[in-house]
């Protein structure tokens, strides 16, 4: 958190305690978490890329953690599809609508390509 440096999971898994970097700073992963923001540049990159985009998955989320939450409103496709266990706000916005776990779905779509690909 100090320098910037990266670090593999193997990295992390051989420390002891709390994985510290030669610096002295905490190693940290590369994700958001609660309450931090977001880099400016990764938002610009996204909704330029949501903007651009045919289809619009959305997996796994309540859809109201903000910013991210805003970023559909960027979406002009025509197809957008929502896969989450719970409803979320605005689902009538949404083309589908899929009240499942992402896991399974996105397993049960890897297997059917599969066999589609075995079939080639």
């Amino acid at each position: 958190m100090e320098c910037g440096k990266s670090f593999t999971i193997e990295d992390i898994l051989k420390a002891d305690g709390v994985p510290r970097c030669s610096c002295g700073g905490i190693i940290k992963p590369d994700v958001v978490l609660y309450e931090e923001g977001l880099d400016q540049n990764t938002i610009a990159k996204s909704i330029d890329a949501i903007s651009k985009a045919d289809v619009l998955i959305i997996s796994g989320t309540t859809l109201v953690v903000q910013p991210a939450a805003s970023f559909i409103n960027y979406y002009r496709g025509n197809k957008m599809i929502l896969i989450n266990l719970s409803e979320v706000p605005n689902e009538e916005r949404i083309d589908y609508v899929v009240h499942c776990k992402a896991g399974d779905v996105f397993g049960k779509m890897l297997l059917d390509l599969n066999k589609k690909f075995e079939e080639i």
